[in-house]
């Protein structure tokens, strides 16, 4: 079980700018909170289990997916805890050649 689970800023800054171009969309405001709920309780699971995400290749990060959305994340174990790093948000319908987990 994962002690913490901490958003990186480029993941942080993901989310910002998909709730606030999902508004400008004319997407409902109830359909972006109801994803961003799924996505935090996708990630919340993670604290339960870790390892529930594919491992990346290339990278020590693994993957979630979630709709058209990829959450990549670390694990990381300090001595008996685990902490959770969210380092990314892709919606897959983008390029993939702009893609930069790290």
């Amino acid at each position: 079980m994962a002690e913490r689970i901490i958003w990186s800023l480029k993941a942080k800054k993901i989310e910002k700018k998909f709730l606030n171009t999902g508004l400008k969309l004319q997407v409902t405001k109830s359909t972006v909170w109801k994803l961003r709920n799924e996505f935090n309780n996708l990630i919340r699971h993670l604290s339960l289990f870790p390892d529930l995400g594919k491992k990346v290749h290339d990278y020590d990060a693994r993957c979630l997916i979630k709709g058209d959305y990829k959450i990549f994340y670390e694990v990381n174990k300090i001595k008996n805890n685990i902490e959770i790093s969210i380092l990314h948000i892709w919606d897959t319908r983008r390029n993939p050649d702009e893609l930069e987990v790290s």
